[in-house]
């Protein structure tokens, strides 16, 4: 991620000058994983205090009388935890998802808020959009696990709507289908998000579903290219008069054309967002 942060400009000249995080591991918390920019901590040599914090939740293992041996198997790891060594912790891509939330709020500023009525749609962003997309980057650059694989459990929430991967007719998420509500209970955020997440993790592999089939289609030169791709549309949708899943759509289709993608690719590109019906506010000249 340090290249395209770097490229963005949100990284300062000397890595001494970086934006921090407190990360709090064993945390007292019901949920795997937290971010937040306000809880108040106090640290050893008032180091800490001041960042934005991310909480990962204790979890069962050796030594904790309210454990078996049974709760911290190695037959109990999943999306969000892995067990081995005689205990369980938060996944990598849990750890990545709640930084992704300090590095889209601490370096680019664009926050989590929901307002349906007046089309602020970040919190979409933050959960089921790059939430669930940039952890699976990570997760295929160190493991190549590929597009969709045979066992879902090797791709972050791959096993869920949150990180369902667009591989046919049936598993394709469609906006209409997942209206923004300002209920943020359970996982409708995760989903919501979900639906431009999709064509997001088509395009990191270039690849297209058309029907039942899964097709080729043009991708970013790097994964570099690509966080470039995702970040820098996060912060221009972030910045438009309507947050929502229609302008990231827009925002993605105005940087390729920017950067003189070739029109077959822009087409392409611009099928792909209308098989999840997010086409419809995309500037036609960015298609062609």
């Amino acid at each position: 991620m340090k290249p395209a942060l770097g490229e963005l400009g949100v990284l300062p000249a000397s890595a001494a000058d970086f934006p921090k995080t407190t990360v709090i591991a064993n945390a007292c918390i019901d949920d795997i994983g937290l971010a937040t920019s306000t809880l108040f901590v106090t640290i050893q040599h008032d180091e800490g205090e001041g960042e934005g914090k991310v909480r990962l939740a204790d979890r069962c293992r050796q030594g904790i009388g309210a454990c078996a041996a049974s709760d911290y198997d190695p037959s109990k790891s999943g999306n969000f935890e892995t067990c081995e060594g005689g205990g369980c912790h938060p996944t990598p891509s849990v750890i990545h998802h709640e930084l992704n939330h300090r590095v889209l709020g601490g370096m680019f500023g664009v926050g989590s808020s929901l307002d349906c009525g007046a089309s602020n749609q970040l919190k979409f962003l933050h959960e089921g959009l790059l939430g669930s997309v940039l952890p699976q980057a990570f997760w295929h650059f160190w493991n190549g696990v590929g597009f969709n694989p045979s066992n879902q459990l090797r791709l972050f929430t791959a096993n869920a709507v949150r990180g369902r991967v667009h591989e046919d007719a049936g598993s394709n998420l469609q906006l209409f289908d997942y209206v923004c509500s300002d209920n943020t209970s359970g996982q409708g955020p995760y989903e919501a998000g979900r639906v431009a997440g999709q064509p997001l993790w088509e395009f990191f592999h270039g690849k297209r579903v058309v029907g039942n089939q899964i097709l080729n289609t043009w991708r970013p030169a790097t994964d570099t290219d690509f966080l470039i791709l995702a970040y820098w549309a996060a912060d221009l949708m972030a910045s438009s008069t309507y947050r929502d899943r229609w302008e990231f759509a827009n925002r993605v289709m105005q940087i390729l054309e920017y950067s003189n993608w070739p029109a077959a690719a822009r087409q392409e590109y611009c099928d792909i967002f209308e098989h999840h019906e997010l086409h419809h506010f995309i500037d036609p000249s960015y298609c062609s």
